[in-house]
């Protein structure tokens, strides 16, 4: 059995963090305790994730996690289904960043994906569905960081 951990971002960050929580809080007092942001780590503190400063916007980096602007979710998952999430995101280390579905999807409220590029719940979500953890994950109809951590709130560990 291996860990693997996802951590889901809440803190005061930029202007575009602070538009994610207002927009999937549904504009909702409580804005401030929603994610905006979303990573899952495979080994020891290295994050997967996407990060829309870079060129090649899928990363994997070397993080700490400050718990005041972090909250985490810890899961068993047997050795190969380790092996299948951890050769997934290193096969997506590269992909682009899924701007059309922000738009489309996020703006506009009409659900279409790129297939080849990925938010960073996508990228996420995409790792998870190669183990237990993200079985259902396929039945979310409008995907954000905010839903992720709800669906995952709800999964039960084995």
């Amino acid at each position: 059995m291996r860990q693997i951990k996802i951590a889901f971002y809440y803190g005061s960050g930029s202007i575009a963090d602070k538009a994610i929580q207002l927009k999937t809080s549904n504009f909702s007092k409580d804005w401030r305790t929603v994610a905006s942001h979303v990573e899952i780590s495979l080994d020891n503190n290295y994050f997967y994730s996407m990060d829309t400063q870079l060129p090649f916007p899928a990363r994997k980096i070397l993080m700490g996690l400050d718990e005041s602007r972090w909250r985490t979710y810890e899961f068993e998952v047997s050795d190969e289904e380790y092996i299948a999430m951890k050769s997934l995101a290193e096969s997506l280390m590269g992909s682009g960043y899924d701007w059309s579905n922000i738009f489309f999807g996020d703006v506009l409220g009409v659900n279409i994906g790129s297939g080849s590029r990925y938010t960073c719940d996508e990228i996420v979500a995409v790792i998870l569905q190669q183990c237990w953890v993200g079985e259902k994950l396929k039945e979310l109809n409008k995907l954000n960081p905010h839903s992720l951590e709800e669906y995952i709130k709800l999964v039960k560990p084995k």
